[in-house]
C-alpha cells in the first residue's frame, strides 16, 4: 500500500492546501490532501504518476466538517486522461473510493467547486486514506 503522499507528482500539478488530519462527516482521517477553493479560482487538479505499477486507488471523499453548509464540489478521477470517477458531495457526506488502475501511467485527482458562496477558505475538498494497492 502506498499513500497519496508518497507517489510522485507531474510538474502542471496545483499545490495541494492542506495535509494531515481532515474531519469529513464526522470521522477523522490521518492521510488527508484538502482542496481549498479563493477568489474565483474554483478547481483545482493534482497528477500522479502510477507508473502503471498498481491494480487500485482507494479511500474516501468528502468536504471538511469545517466547509459551510450549502458548499457542494464535485470529485473526478481521469486515468492517462479518460474519466473513470465522478461524484458530486456536499457538507454531511462522504463517498468510499475504491477504483481499477491496473496499467495506468498517469491518474488525475480533479476537485471542482459548484457553489459560490461563503468566501475564501469556506469549502474544502478533502481526498482522505488515499492510496494505491497493486499490483
Amino acid at each position: 500500500m502506498t499513500y497519496i503522499e508518497d507517489l510522485q507528482v507531474t510538474p502542471d500539478s496545483d499545490p495541494y492546501d492542506s495535509r494531515g488530519v481532515a474531519q469529513i462527516n464526522g470521522n477523522s482521517y490521518t492521510h488527508s490532501q484538502g482542496a481549498q477553493f479563493c477568489f474565483g479560482s474554483n478547481e483545482r487538479k493534482w497528477t500522479y504518476v502510477l507508473g502503471r505499477k498498481y491494480s487500485s486507488f482507494q479511500g474516501v471523499l468528502g468536504l471538511s466538517d469545517n466547509s459551510v453548509s450549502t458548499a457542494k464540489i464535485r470529485f473526478e478521477i481521469l486515468a492517462d486522461g479518460r474519466p473513470v470517477y465522478s461524484r458530486d458531495l456536499q457538507v454531511g457526506q462522504s463517498a468510499a473510493l475504491n477504483v481499477p488502475v491496473s496499467n495506468v501511467l498517469h491518474l488525475e485527482l480533479n476537485t471542482t467547486l459548484l457553489t459560490q458562496d461563503g468566501g475564501c477558505g469556506a469549502a474544502t475538498g478533502e481526498w482522505a486514506n488515499i492510496h494505491t494497492v497493486g499490483p
